[in-house]
């Protein structure tokens, strides 16, 4: 996988900015290129420190300075935290950190889908996940073949050659998932497939996209309900692939695709782990919380899930 970039840092930096709330998060999630294209070989932590300062005074205008609680939040959530530095509970005997244990988390038994026939359609198998532990059984390609999670395909500008024209992911899945060279979709395009395929079902979709873990834990996984989250791939630093880019043809803005970005499916949580089925990794799959909550943020907090009514 490619060298994470303090590039990442900067730009995950303006994600933090805005954190995780209970208000609606913007779509304008990433920065431009432009503003990514440099090396973190070139900085040390001292450094990082002081551009990621710069970065978000820049970012500030004079009346929206935030309280200074706010400030020591985004602190706190630093992106160029190392995984080595973030706080576990340890084991006071050992010193070490506790075993996951899937049953003792009282993890719910959503069944288990891989994405081995859909090698860049995570987001697809884990909405597909989500609703067969409602009883609703739909093939992942379904729900893009059958019109549900709309699709978006790349179209060059016949006057402007080497202008490749795409769709938001926001709204659109880009490519195909079923090829290792597509990409995939953020929650918006899934919580509108979902209300689309759910319509006259007795169940609503809901857009959590904005909301800590925290609050998704307790509104939402504590009251028996399974929830899809966007993290990275194997909880490695985001990455931009190379020439992933493209314009989104109906606003002209250029977007850069996150190569490693991963969707699960959010299926219990104990002191030290969140639990998920994993498209790539298999069932009650465990990974350290403030690692996750670290990816989570740095995704812009993304998740959605269904709910029965009454």
């Amino acid at each position: 996988m490619k060298a994470f970039s303090a590039a990442l840092g900067a730009g995950m930096a303006a994600v933090l900015l805005f954190g995780c709330t209970d208000g609606d998060f913007p779509e304008e999630m990433y920065p431009e290129p432009e503003e990514i294209a440099v090396s973190a070989a070139q900085y040390d932590e001292s450094e990082i420190s002081e551009l990621l300062e710069n970065f978000q005074s820049n970012t500030r205008t004079e009346n929206s300075e935030p309280e200074p609680q706010e400030d020591a939040e985004i602190k706190e959530r630093n992106p160029q935290k190392r995984p080595s530095d973030v706080n576990v509970n340890v084991d006071e005997e050992t010193g070490e950190m506790p075993e996951p244990d899937a049953e003792k988390a009282g993890c719910f038994d959503v069944p288990y889908i891989s994405q081995t026939d859909y090698p860049t359609g995570c987001e697809l198998v884990s909405a597909s996940m989500l609703l067969a532990y409602y009883g609703i059984e739909i093939e992942p390609g379904e729900l893009i073949d059958g019109g549900y999670v709309a699709a978006a395909e790349f179209a060059e500008d016949p006057e402007n050659p080497g202008v490749v024209y795409g769709g938001n992911p926001n709204y659109s899945y880009i490519g195909d998932p079923r090829d290792e060279n597509g990409f995939g979709c953020y929650s918006g395009a899934i919580a509108d497939g979902l209300e689309r395929l759910l319509e006259g079902k007795y169940f609503d979709a809901a857009n959590l996209t904005g909301k800590s873990l925290d609050y998704i834990c307790e509104f939402y996984l504590d009251l028996g309900e399974p929830v899809v989250v966007w993290i990275s791939l194997n909880m490695e630093p985001l990455q931009y692939r190379e020439g992933a880019e493209w314009t989104i043809k109906e606003t002209g803005e250029k977007f850069q695709w996150l190569s490693n970005e991963h969707c699960v499916v959010l299926v219990g949580r104990d002191e030290n782990y969140y639990y998920f089925n994993d498209p790539t990794n298999g069932k009650n799959f465990p990974y350290e919380r403030e690692l996750t909550e670290k990816r989570f943020e740095e995704m812009g907090c993304q998740a959605v899930t269904i709910r029965p009514w009454g």
